[in-house]
């Protein structure tokens, strides 16, 4: 069925279901893409070290990582408990709400899939390269842990927005089609689904819509000032995306402001601009107060 933007329906999706295939992902499909992207992320991070935030390859460096076998969570989870973040096993995308409460908790949601070899430079749905190599590294930063679980709780105590969830299984379905390789008409479809969607979500002016966007333009794709006023990469998405990581300098950045975090973004292709911000601490002014 063709979706367009004159007929909004989404799919209902499971959204809260913890991981069914254990801790560890050894099989030799696995092995083999997750070695394959580690050689290839340190090669990329010698190249691009000065673009890339110092707390992030620092934090990189304190996981121990190697290509020649994937980490198992009980692994990961030994390395990152002096941060005070524990781990959690997940099938696939969780809704908003259940992945911003294992947030405000200090649990990070770990997704036990890895994409294809065909996509080692870039996925576009998250997964465990994602989450390992994109988002642990900064947990270790207080600063950084202590923006997101903020934002986490508030956007739990945010009023709930019926338009967000259909947001999120519009997108849900579009990361599916880019996943399988879909024609150019149904992702064209579906990423005008999602607009659609989002353009009543910025008439209501959401504040869960808000702080989603809050995190995905900073925690998932922010650049933050370096010392000497350098953006440099912060963002989980671009960090675990060796061909965003790339194409990423050639876009324009933006400072982050309360009208330009409202700006599309579409996570199954590389992003059209970036935003930049100082840091943590200035990211804890633009959430409300419960």
């Amino acid at each position: 069925m063709t979706m367009g933007a004159g007929s909004i329906t989404t799919v209902p999706l499971e959204r809260a279901r913890a991981s069914s295939g254990g801790s560890t992902l050894d099989h030799e499909s696995a092995v083999g893409v997750w070695g394959s992207f580690l050689e290839l992320h340190q090669r990329v991070l010698d190249e691009h070290r000065h673009e890339i935030a110092d707390d992030y390859l620092e934090g990189l460096s304190h996981l121990s990582l190697t290509s020649a076998r994937v980490p198992s969570i009980h692994e990961l989870q030994s390395r990152l408990m002096p941060s005070g973040w524990s781990l959690v096993p997940v099938d696939a995308f969780l809704s908003p709400r259940v992945f911003f409460e294992h947030l405000s908790m200090r649990r990070f949601p770990v997704i036990m899939h890895i994409r294809t070899e065909e996509q080692v430079g870039y996925s576009p749905v998250p997964d465990f390269i994602h989450d390992v190599l994109g988002h642990l590294p900064l947990l270790h930063v207080g600063a950084h842990a202590r923006f997101v679980t903020r934002l986490a709780e508030s956007y739990l105590h945010a009023p709930p927005c019926a338009v967000e969830d259909q947001i999120f299984d519009a997108q849900v379905q579009e990361s599916a089609l880019a996943e399988r390789g879909a024609s150019d008409r149904a992702l064209e479809d579906a990423r005008m689904l999602v607009r659609a969607i989002e353009e009543r979500s910025r008439v209501r002016s959401s504040l869960r819509s808000r702080l989603r966007k809050l995190y995905l333009w900073t925690v998932e794709f922010g650049f933050v000032t370096g010392a000497m006023g350098a953006p440099k990469v912060v963002g989980a998405g671009i960090l675990s995306s060796h061909d965003e990581l790339v194409r990423a300098k050639e876009r324009p950045r933006v400072l982050l402001t309360n009208e330009t975090v409202l700006a599309s973004y579409d996570f199954t292709q590389v992003q059209l601009q970036y935003l930049v911000f100082e840091g943590w601490e200035q990211l804890e002014s633009l959430i409300p107060e419960h």
